[in-house]
């Protein structure tokens, strides 16, 4: 009789007996087994190495796995429960009484992707560490925003800020009131001026008292310097006829109050009228115009000091002419057109202008300079001109230019603006070589900054056919025709030669080449692995030692051959996302092995059809042949839908057979065996049972024969048998 286990109550059956009862048992033992996983009530005691889990034992697991939503439970009701919710892609910590009120909830939980652990209640703790200049945050009700407090970047000396223990009256402010950190409530102190620095060059001097009384002194001569606009500006006077009042009066209006006799004042200005014909007072000749037909001059040792010298017809001087002249000094050159064309070379503050139309009466004006009777520099309203006085641009050169300093540079282009370009042409084509934010363009397109190569000024990075490059170098083609990019060597007679492009990291080179016309190569570092990615995901890997890794879903050939491996022992292997070894295909001599740590599937039109379980079973039309009744049967034909079956075809002269073998070799091939022999016509054929080696029944169309068997019990319930040629029937 059989008997039940302690702990589980698993059947036990009598050894050498029960013989028709084990799959019973079975059953029954692995049907409470997946019942144990899912009951509420009753208690299970889990055992590890014979030894009973309690509360003085402890025990080491390599691994405990759980699948999504499947729960680790603590307390009776439970109380607690750990779990990984996969609809919100988190690990969380549940209670039943999360709030106090006996309801469930989240206690803390992590979501994937992140190191945020998010609380539902409160967290008590002794002392809180935010690291690396991390802020407190405190979030409004809607969590969009936030109040933070952060620590300055660096501090000198830890401290502690404590608070008052009781909150303020209305109005009061914060303020330390010790060197220790300790923060009091303080009533501000009503009539003194705050935060009021005395301001320099504003001509104000604020005094701070300790009571309501404020003292402010005005100081002109603190005041900034400014630029005098007699036109315009504005100077303070104390008004006599206002009661001393303190007024404002404008420069130009001054300025014309103060005009007399000769003197007069406009915009600002005071101008002696030159054409009084009474003068009152002479001292020193300082002042006025000498005149056409005054005659010769001579200074001597003196000089003219002050005024106009006016120059008509053609005048010799015999040595050097100085103007001096406090602030500007001028030399004035009129012509007798109509109107008349005054130029100016004038001086100030180092400053020497040449001016070819002061007035700007005369169009086409310009400076001309010549040597040896001819123009060799011009400069025009449009630009400076060297080899022509009509210059196109703001510099126009006919002719080479040298450039030779003695210093690294040699030349410096400036344009205010953002962008700037400089033209190379000839009669034909033109070549632009511009600047643009930042960017070096070179390139012959029409218009600046379309050049077709690129640097980038602060990076280096360089861009054929864009301005932004993506990387260091590149090279891009918006055309609808081929791009192509070149490293060539037209040596022909060196079978050797080679051309290839070297990309370098570290001291660590890869190389793309070509040798001659032979072959083209992929050469990456000694010992390091070839990776081929899309969208930064590795999709490939040719590792050091030549094997090769795809990882993705499929190795797709497409109108070719594939040949992986070159020895008797090559190996196509399969890994997870995980890089875990899963199946693996390899080619051991002549044979070719299939190994996979799970089931081989076979699947014709992306439908399954047939699979080898990793118990060794065979299954047709069945993708779990492990759920039919087969303590040892390992080949399974199911049709859940419907009929199935099994068919062995040959000749109608030939034989199908199922052979029951002991060993491989000799009559222990075929100890058993149940064959069909096929004939011309179907009622002709029959169906053999041998047992050990004989005969034991043949079926034909209309007959049954069998073998000779004992004349004892032959040990079953009923048996049909033949003695001496007797049919005899036995009842066991």
């Amino acid at each position: 009789m059989a008997t039940r286990t302690t702990n589980l109550n698993l059947y036990k059956p009598v050894v050498g007996g029960d013989t028709d009862n084990w799959g019973g048992f079975l059953n029954n033992n692995a049907a409470y087994i997946d019942a144990l996983f899912a009951k509420s009530s009753a208690a299970v005691t889990l055992h590890v190495n014979n030894q009973q889990i309690d509360g003085t034992s402890s025990y080491l697991f390599d691994s405990v796995k759980m699948g999504d939503d499947r729960q680790l439970q603590f307390g009776a009701a439970p109380d607690y429960w750990l779990i990984y919710d996969s609809s919100n892609t988190q690990f969380e910590l549940n209670s039943t009484n999360v709030d106090g009120g006996g309801t469930d909830g989240v206690v803390f939980s992590v979501s994937d992707g992140t190191d945020d652990v998010a609380f539902t209640g409160k967290i008590s703790t002794a002392q809180v560490d935010i690291l690396a200049e991390g802020d407190l945050r405190l979030q409004d009700a809607s969590g969009g925003q936030y109040v933070g407090f952060d620590a300055p970047a660096t501090v000198s000396g830890s401290y502690t800020l404590t608070l008052p223990a009781a909150v303020g009256s209305s109005g009061q402010i914060l303020r330390t009131s010790d060197s220790s950190g300790t923060l009091e409530w303080v009533t501000d102190q009503e009539g003194d001026l705050k935060s009021v620095a005395d301001a320099t060059n504003g001509g104000l001097t604020v005094t701070n008292g300790t009571g309501p009384d404020v003292t402010l002194a005005l100081n002109f001569n603190d005041l900034s310097a400014a630029a005098v606009s007699v036109a315009n500006d504005s100077i303070a006077i104390i008004d006599a006829s206002d009661s001393n009042g303190t007024r404002k009066e404008s420069i130009a209006d001054l300025a014309t109050a103060m005009g007399g006799t000769g003197l007069t004042g406009s915009s600002g200005t005071l101008n002696v009228d030159a054409a009084q014909t009474q003068i009152t007072s002479v001292g020193a000749l300082n002042a006025g115009s000498i005149t056409s037909g005054f005659g010769n001059i001579d200074v001597g040792s003196s000089s003219i000091d002050g005024g106009t010298l006016d120059i008509s017809g053609t005048s010799t001087f015999n040595d050097t002419v100085t103007v001096t002249k406090s602030g500007t000094t001028s030399i004035l050159l009129t012509d007798s057109s109509s109107p008349s064309t005054v130029g100016r070379i004038s001086n100030a503050n180092g400053v020497l202008t040449i001016d070819a139309d002061r007035d700007g009466g005369q169009s086409g004006s310009y400076i001309n300079l010549k040597v040896d009777g001819t123009s060799e520099v011009a400069i025009t309203s449009t630009g400076l001109g060297i080899g022509t006085t009509s210059p196109t641009q703001a510099l126009d050169v006919r002719g080479l230019v040298y450039v030779e300093s003695a210093s690294e540079q040699l030349a410096d282009f400036y344009s205010s603006d953002t962008d700037a370009y400089i033209r190379i042409r000839d009669s034909n084509d033109s070549l632009y070589v511009s600047s643009d934010n930042g960017v070096a363009s070179f390139g012959g397109n029409t218009g600046a900054h379309a050049g077709n190569l690129n640097v980038s000024l602060t990076s280096g990075a360089v861009g054929i056919g864009t301005t932004s490059p993506s990387g260091t170098f590149d090279a891009q083609n918006n055309q609808n025709n081929t791009s192509h990019f070149y490293f060539r060597n037209t040596d022909t007679t060196d079978t050797s030669s080679r051309s290839y492009l070297n990309i370098i990291s570290g001291n660590r080179t890869f190389q793309l080449g070509a040798i001659n016309a032979d072959h083209a190569y992929i050469n990456a570092p000694s010992g390091a692995n070839l990776y081929f990615q899309d969208g930064g995901s590795t999709n490939m890997t040719i590792e050091a030692d030549g094997t090769v890794n795809v990882g993705g879903d499929w190795l797709d050939v497409a109108d070719g051959i594939t040949t992986i491996g070159g020895t008797d022992t090559s190996k196509l292997r399969f890994h997870n996302a995980a890089g875990t070894l899963r199946s693996f295909l390899t080619l051991n001599g002549t044979s070719l092995e299939i190994d996979t740590d799970s089931a081989l599937i076979f699947s014709p039109n992306n439908s399954e059809r047939a699979r080898i379980d990793d118990s060794g079973r065979f299954g047709l039309g069945t993708a779990s042949p492990h759920n039919y009744y087969s303590g040892s049967n390992k080949f399974v034909i199911a049709n859940t839908g419907g009929s199935t079956g099994m068919t062995f075809a040959t000749s109608n002269t030939g034989q199908a057979r199922i052979d029951f073998a002991e060993g491989t070799s000799g009559a222990e091939q075929y100890r058993g065996t149940i064959s069909y022999n096929h004939a011309a016509t179907e009622s002709e054929g029959y169906l053999r049972f041998v047992a050990g080696g004989a005969e034991a029944l043949r079926l034909g169309s209309n007959y049954v024969l069998m073998g000779n068997l004992p004349t004892s019990d032959p040990g079953v319930a009923t048996a049909l048998y033949n003695d001496s040629g007797t049919l005899k029937i036995s009842a066991g």
